[in-house]
């Protein structure tokens, strides 16, 4: 990735993950928000990229985000690229958080 781990700590340190995790509970895949949920994602692999502790807060304090990246993964609306992005960032959050819980809530 493009951007220094010391600059993804200070992306963290301005709280920049709760309002993430906000908008990829609500936005739904149209074929306007594509753009949206396209740099959405993108942010979000970007904090998930070596770090547990961000992977943990997606992967299990918030369980309908696994969900989310899920359907956008699935969806016929984005296209390939929203795929590939969706599998990228679950296939991150996976590999970084080591979590049980988080890979059983991935397969139900």
């Amino acid at each position: 990735m493009a951007v220094a781990q010391e600059s993804r700590q200070i992306l963290l340190d301005y709280k920049i993950l709760p309002p993430c995790i906000s908008l990829i509970q609500g936005l739904s895949l149209t074929p306007i928000t594509v753009p949206v949920v396209m740099k959405l994602l993108a942010a979000l692999r970007l904090l998930v990229d070596g770090r547990k502790e961000v992977s943990l807060e997606l992967g299990e304090s918030n369980p309908e985000v696994l969900g989310q990246i899920i359907t956008y993964g699935n969806g016929d609306v984005g296209g390939p690229g929203i795929k590939a992005e969706s599998g990228r960032l679950l296939s991150g959050i996976l590999k970084n958080c080591h979590s049980k819980k988080v890979n059983k809530q991935k397969k139900s």
